[in-house]
């Protein structure tokens, strides 16, 4: 078991570094935008800092113009220049505000451009110059503008000067009754004192700016590590559940699966045992089904406690554990043997109540079996059925423990290629009521075209998917087919219901219902149109499963049949605790019924127990009208058999169900007192010699 962990925290550690390198990669890329954003933000804040300052020096230039230039001017044109007066007024009211350089440059020009007075130089003649921000300035639109001392033309453009906030704002005259501009006031204020409130304003915003960002940035970091962690934890809790055995904690049959494959690539020879606990359904049923989850944990603890260092433990079924046996070289078989069976000497006390502990062991080794893991896997189970079947403790595999010959076995690798290629088809055989004739349902039975044997019945195909990976593709082309079917049938036969067989090897796919419940939900079937028949014997193997997997279809609308009732040996405790709507009967019981009178007490019984337990009972089988009449005598349902019809495909069948219904009519029609006598149909595919396939998917 330790070495397992070892290799078990590998991804988990992993996993944590790629959180931390994601997260870390996450703070910077966000920190991009975040920064972007405050730099965008502090241009635009900048940018209405300066506007502000251009309306502050508008207005302060507007001030000048109408409390010293309009005075100086008086009500005059200046269309030929200033008057000496004017000049000495000018000079006057300018050059205070000149001297204390609270203005730069002060120039009043006329409306084509020509400066007619600069305080800078007040006695300069009037130099010609063109502007087209005076032309503006002089049509009432104030023009403002950053820029610098001497970037005019008129100055040369030399850019020699300090930044200033340049203003042109036309100049008016106020004769009684009229008003007109006749001249463009130039200001050249500093932009110093501007630009110090600006940069302290500019100075908080960004303090301000930072720190918001800052902290929406923290924030936002926060929240994405809580997610991050969140969505880490539950990625290794995913991990954790699809390879590890939720009730025991041990990995699982997948994860085991995997790890023989490691171990096979990396080219080490390799043991494994299937270690199966004898008599468990009994322990189970004698100290409660809690106190057998504790007994099989006992046993998970023990077997990995005494297989560690070397080895490593799965449990990969109800009552089944596996033990990986790596490296082991010269007498690796004794070793492992030894370990498993130290491990299980011991009594386990459970509840008070001390059990012996029985295994059998099935052991396969890589050096005899060329495939993968699963066919590894699969001939240590099949060792340890060979085992518990010459009640040895145990066996090893050999090819001869091969139920399959070669011919059989290249009919298993061809079966993955007929799924795929629409080889298999559905067949289909109604179950009547026994009073009213009334067809209420069809099984669907699954069957092979195959292009050279022609048409294989069941038993030549199924046992072999369900020793290999096949039968899950196998049941989901059933499970699609009859979701099909019904949708086919929607009006024709909208109230028909297609029941299809599980086998136990479908109690191990925990994927199943859901993939079951997709497909009905993307065909818009009602759950309820649909029923899943599993045999009893697979339903016992591993109550737990078949419980969960079933009550799962249950609650989603699916009914559930215990098929072949009778065959295995389900106590009453098991059968009350299964979610079972329907009980067949199997047809051991009903062959021969009315030769038997223990045949037809064991029928009266399992109707009686049906009925008490609120099921629907169902005789599978029923191949003679006498033993129909019988079985309709005890209360029985519904039967199923040769009597009314072989399995048939669809087209068939939906002309067997028109002729069917034509005839129930014709003997409503000639009812009389005697109508609740049991209606019988008389055999409709002549001679009943016939194959009894008895694989559950048949």
């Amino acid at each position: 078991m330790g070495r397992w962990n070892q290799v078990d925290r590998g991804p988990v550690d992993r996993r944590t570094g790629t959180g931390s390198r994601l997260f870390a990669i996450y703070a910077l890329v966000s920190l991009i935008p975040v920064a972007v954003l405050g730099g965008v933000v502090n241009q635009l804040v900048r940018h209405e800092i300066d506007d502000r300052a251009l309306s502050e020096a508008v207005a302060r230039a507007q001030t000048i113009s109408d409390a010293s230039i309009e005075p100086a001017i008086g009500s005059g044109a200046l269309d030929h220049g200033i008057s000496s007066a004017q000049r000495r007024r000018l000079i006057a009211s300018t050059a205070s505000l000149h001297g204390d350089a609270s203005v730069l440059r002060l120039r009043l020009r006329s409306a084509t451009g020509t400066i007619l007075f600069d305080a800078s130089h007040p006695h300069d003649a009037p130099k010609v110059a063109v502007d087209d921000e005076v032309k503006q300035a002089a049509a009432g639109v104030p023009v403002r503008a950053l820029t610098r001392m001497n970037n005019d033309e008129v100055d040369l453009a030399n850019r020699s000067g300090a930044d200033v906030a340049a203003v042109e704002t036309y100049v008016a005259v106020h004769p009684p009754g009229s008003s007109r501009v006749v001249a463009v006031l130039e200001t050249y204020l500093p932009y110093q004192p501007f630009a110090d409130t600006a940069a302290a304003s500019e100075r908080r915003l960004t303090e301000a700016l930072v720190g918001g960002l800052g902290i929406l940035w923290m924030i936002l970091a926060l929240v994405s590590w809580s997610v991050t962690r969140k969505l880490r934890a539950t990625a290794e809790e995913s991990a954790w559940l699809a390879h590890s055995d939720q009730l025991t904690g041990l990995p699982n049959r997948h994860a085991f699966s995997e790890m023989i494959e490691a171990w096979a690539d990396a080219d080490h020879p390799i043991l494994v045992g299937v270690v199966d606990i004898a008599r468990f359904r009994e322990v189970n049923e004698t100290i409660g089904h809690d106190n057998g989850d504790r007994f099989l944990c006992d046993v998970a603890r023990r077997l990995s406690a005494g297989v560690d260092p070397v080895g490593m433990v799965a449990r990969v079924g109800g009552d089944q554990f596996a033990v990986l046996w790596p490296d082991f070289g010269a007498g690796g078989e004794s070793r492992m043997l030894a370990a498993i069976q130290s491990a299980t000497a011991e009594q386990v006390s459970v509840a008070g109540i001390r059990v012996n502990l029985e295994v059998t062991v099935g052991v396969a080794s890589s050096t005899q079996i060329t495939g993968d893991a699963a066919d590894l896997l699969r001939c240590a189970d099949l060792a340890t059925h060979a085992a518990k079947e010459a009640r040895l403790i145990v066996v090893g595999y050999t090819p001869e423990l091969e139920a399959f010959d070669p011919d059989r076995l290249e009919l298993a690798g061809e079966l993955g290629e007929a799924i795929a290629a629409g080889q298999l088809k559905l067949h289909y055989q109604p179950k009547l009521n026994l009073i009213t004739g009334h067809v209420r349902s069809v099984e669907a039975l699954v069957r092979w075209e195959h292009p050279e044997r022609g048409l294989l019945p069941p038993a030549d195909f199924v046992p072999l998917a369900e020793t290999t990976s096949l039968i899950r593709p196998l049941t989901a082309w059933v499970v699609e087919e009859a979701a099909r079917q019904i949708v086919s049938w929607r009006h024709d036969h909208p109230a028909l219901s297609v029941s299809i067989n599980f086998s136990a090897r479908n109690l191990d796919d925990n994927r199943l219902a859901e993939h079951l419940l997709q497909v009905l939900a993307a065909a818009r079937v009602p759950a309820s149109r649909l029923e899943v028949e599993i045999t009893e014997t697979a339903a016992i193997a591993d109550p737990t499963r078949a419980k969960d997997l079933l009550g799962h279809l249950r609650q989603a609308g699916v009914r559930i049949s215990l098929d072949d009732f009778g065959q295995g040996s389900t106590s009453l405790v098991s059968l009350t605790d299964l979610p079972v709507d329907e009980l067949k009967i199997d047809r051991s019981f009903v062959l021969g019924l009315e030769k038997s009178d223990a045949k037809r007490a064991v029928a009266e019984f399992v109707i009686a127990l049906g009925h008490r337990l609120g099921m629907l009972v169902v005789a599978e089988g029923i191949e003679t009208e006498n033993a129909a009449t019988l079985l309709t005598s005890m209360g029985c349902d519904e039967g199923q058999g040769y009597l009314f019809c072989h399995p048939m495909p669809a087209d068939e069948l939906e002309r067997w169900l028109v002729d069917h219904q034509h005839m129930l009519s014709e003997v409503a029609s000639r009812s009389d007192a005697t109508a609740d006598a049991p209606v019988v149909v008389e055999p409709a595919l002549g001679s009943l010699e016939v194959e009894r396939p008895t694989d559950p998917l048949a």
